[in-house]
């Protein structure tokens, strides 16, 4: 499942890739979160609860910072949980604007096991809600800096 969009927020660009090049910064836009554990300066693993219908459960997700550059990172992640897995690759690209930062992300979700056989509309649905959530979170935290 392919997802994409693009915001504008008021802080510099240096700030944003700041933010971006930072693991700790990424986890704490990640919703649900039970508990943490940054392993290095790119690396973490995270417990997270989700879910679809009544098939809910603990997720243990590891997230890494990938290819950061200048102007944009990727995000990758894998995890697996009760009902299933899932694995996604988040890339970011920022660009200087005369009075902000434009930010455009595309998500790339793969979710296997019993959750997948809920039907895609469920599960499409569902991934919809919890990524904008997310990126709602990485744009308030970002007009937070």
């Amino acid at each position: 499942m392919d997802m994409d969009g693009t915001f504008k927020v008021e802080k510099s660009d240096a700030k944003v890739a700041v933010f971006l090049s930072d693991i700790s910064k990424i986890l704490s836009i990640m919703p649900d979160k039970e508990s943490q554990e940054i392993i290095d300066s790119t690396n973490a693993r995270f417990t997270a609860k989700a879910g679809v219908s009544f098939i809910k459960g603990k997720f243990d997700i590891r997230v890494s910072l990938q290819e950061i550059k200048e102007d944009s990172v990727k995000i990758t992640g894998a995890g697996t949980g009760k009902g299933g897995s899932v694995d996604f690759t988040i890339d970011v690209n920022h660009t200087p604007l005369d009075a902000g930062t434009d930010v455009k992300w595309k998500l790339t979700l793969n979710i296997r096991g019993t959750l997948a056989t809920l039907g895609s509309r469920i599960i499409k649905g569902q991934a919809e809600k919890y990524a904008m959530n997310i990126i709602e979170d990485f744009k308030k935290a970002l007009e937070a800096i």
